[in-house]
């Protein structure tokens, strides 16, 4: 039953998305074209096992429309609870004028941000923030800050540099944060053949193992951090 509602909400995702897409197309006979543009996202969702987020090209994240490219990493739902829950809590109260020992504006450390979602949200919530993104893969640095940019965050308010985690921040930051938020791989190389395939078979192991110094501890980038 859930499988099936999981379903259903996909194919809603699909159809929303393609008559959107259709139509800001401006495409000619339009009904046709929207019928095969959810055909073949049918087909690849079904055959090729190819996330809805790839198929698509975005992925909604606290109120950010977040693109996302093979093989990043696509933001996951439980992401999107505690950065909803860290925003609220802890970065949305801060204003100038708060007490002493709370820096403003913010100074965030968003390591291993691949497309940027959690930055991003939380630079997109409060003008107060500042955020310092990090990643390893160049492909996801210059997407995290298109997507900054895509949703109206400015170069001012959201950096993100290639990083191999600490390696490349530059000295001006160092201990000048007042937070760091991460999500880093945790899946052991020998977990990866039990993933679904729309995960083994679309998402880098990089993003989900991590790097050959790491992929036989799933803890190993907490430590480092």
């Amino acid at each position: 039953q859930q499988g099936w509602y999981a379903a259903r909400q996909e194919l809603r995702w699909i159809e929303q998305w393609a008559l959107e897409y259709v139509y800001a197309n401006g495409e000619q006979d339009m009904e046709y074209k929207v019928i095969t543009t959810i055909q073949l996202a049918v087909l690849e969702r079904c055959d090729e096992h190819k996330p809805m987020s790839y198929i698509i090209g975005t992925q909604p994240f606290i109120g950010c429309d977040i693109g996302v490219k093979k093989p990043l990493l696509i933001p996951r739902t439980e992401t999107e609870f505690w950065a909803q829950w860290f925003l609220q809590n802890y970065v949305q109260p801060i204003q100038k004028g708060d007490a002493p020992g709370v820096n403003v504006p913010l100074r965030i450390l968003d390591m291993c941000c691949g497309t940027g979602c959690i930055g991003i949200a939380l630079a997109r919530g409060n003008p107060n923030v500042q955020v310092l993104a990090c990643d390893v893969s160049v492909d996801a640095v210059t997407l995290a800050n298109d997507n900054a940019r895509a949703n109206g965050v400015s170069s001012l308010q959201y950096t993100a540099i290639q990083s191999d985690m600490f390696n490349a921040v530059p000295e001006r930051y160092e201990r000048q944060f007042d937070v760091i938020v991460c999500n880093p791989p945790y899946i052991l190389m020998s977990e990866m053949g039990t993933l679904e395939k729309s995960v083994s078979n679309w998402e880098s192991p990089l993003a989900l193992v991590g790097d050959d110094n790491h992929r036989d501890d799933p803890l190993g980038y907490y430590r480092d951090i």
